[in-house]
């Protein structure tokens, strides 16, 4: 949590949903 809270909330937000299009990427691609 305390590195989380020094990230600001937009890249959190980015890095969270580009983590999760990548997990949907690789389970379509199986």
């Amino acid at each position: 949590m305390a590195i989380s809270a020094k990230i600001p909330h937009k890249t959190l937000k980015s890095v969270i949903s580009s983590k999760l299009s990548s997990v949907v990427e690789n389970k379509t691609s199986y």
